[in-house]
């Protein structure tokens, strides 16, 4: 408990760097992942294996891939645990995600900000993907008011660059 505390108070007071070069590639099998690196907030970029599969499947086993990772001293885990996706349905290019309710075991604004791009990201690098819409079993907002509804790439694209000011 006392190192998510010490997270969270890292992550709303420290200077936050993406390579923003990297959220536009599309390629497949690649989660973010922050880390604590000299007292930043860092994202890196982590390669996983999850082709030959239904988009749908992609992005369940990537999300299975984030809750269960083995994270070093220096990552940060932002999936609650026991988080799961309770159904994912993906159509002409856009997918619909459902969370169930252990998703929003957590706190703060900045822990969601973290979270979602975490999320968005998992989805975007799939080259299929032009829009998705996050749903916590029959909500579309999270906790601390966060709407992820017919996002776009774009969105998202803008979105990381207001990771700067965190």
């Amino acid at each position: 408990m006392l190192k998510r505390f010490i997270i969270g108070l890292l992550i709303s007071s420290v200077f936050f760097r993406m390579p923003l070069g990297i959220v536009a590639e599309s390629a497949e099998g690649k989660l973010l992942v922050y880390e604590i690196k000299d007292e930043e907030i860092e994202a890196t970029i982590m390669d996983v294996d999850v082709e030959e599969q239904a988009v749908e499947e992609k992005i369940v086993n990537l999300f299975e891939i984030l809750t269960t990772l083995d994270y070093n001293e220096n990552q940060i885990q932002l999936i609650p645990y026991k988080s799961a996706i309770d159904l994912c349905l993906y159509k002409d290019g856009h997918v619909d995600v459902v969370f169930n309710e252990e998703l929003n075991n957590y706190g703060g604004s900045a822990h969601e900000f973290f979270m979602v791009n975490q999320l968005l990201y998992m989805v975007f690098e799939l080259e299929d993907i032009k829009t998705v819409s996050f749903y916590i079993e029959d909500r579309e907002v999270f906790t601390e008011g966060t709407l992820i509804n017919n996002y776009t790439e774009e969105q998202f694209i803008e979105r990381m660059k207001q990771s700067e000011s965190y």
